[in-house]
């Protein structure tokens, strides 16, 4: 009986590990929050926004072109997910919130 038991837990042991450690393998093979090409395209400078990229910088300036900011954000992306959809989100919102106050 106590044999059967420790085999039985030993098997539900390996069970969660191999779900745990096939979790893990999916979700770094299967990056579905990439940045898609669209949206990269629509990551460019407009009317409302100058967006740039310094040179040999992983990271993007937004700056409105309305007016001279005086605060910033720094934002850091979520596990796995592109900081270009974020960025073009936020180029959006931007837009949106220009466009509701003129």
């Amino acid at each position: 009986m106590r044999t059967a038991r420790k085999l039985l837990i030993a098997l539900l042991i390996v069970l969660l590990l191999a779900l745990i450690g096939g979790g893990i393998a999916w979700t770094i093979l299967n990056n579905g929050n990439a940045a898609r090409p669209e949206a990269v395209a629509a990551l460019s400078s407009d009317a409302a926004v100058t967006v740039s990229r310094p040179a040999g910088e992983d990271w993007y300036v937004f700056t409105p072109t309305a007016a001279t900011p005086t605060t910033g954000l720094i934002l850091y992306p979520a596990l796995f997910l592109a900081l270009l959809v974020l960025a073009v989100n936020l180029v959006g919102e931007s837009l949106r919130t220009a466009e509701d106050d003129a």
